[in-house]
């Protein structure tokens, strides 16, 4: 399932003033899902408010087909 993607978060840093926790801009799909791009960007901000994002994407392709659970079935022979 597309909402079930799992991305890693970025880490940003910025030299002396520590390490800032990046927060989820978005996350968009693009395409039917069985062959869609999934986006997700981030941005991290610090203390003076400079920003920066970064993101992510993951192809999802589906390439199995379909199994038969229950094979048709006829009536029996038919007389011509």
């Amino acid at each position: 399932m597309l909402e079930r993607r799992e991305f890693h978060r970025p880490d940003f840093q910025r030299q002396l003033r520590g390490d800032h926790h990046p927060v989820v801009l978005d996350t968009v799909t693009n395409g039917p899902a069985c062959n869609a791009t999934v986006t997700r960007r981030w941005t991290g901000t610090d203390p003076c408010n400079n920003s920066t994002t970064n993101s992510a994407s993951v192809l999802v392709q589906d390439t199995t087909a379909p199994v038969v659970v229950t094979p048709a079935a006829g009536n029996g022979p038919v007389q011509c």
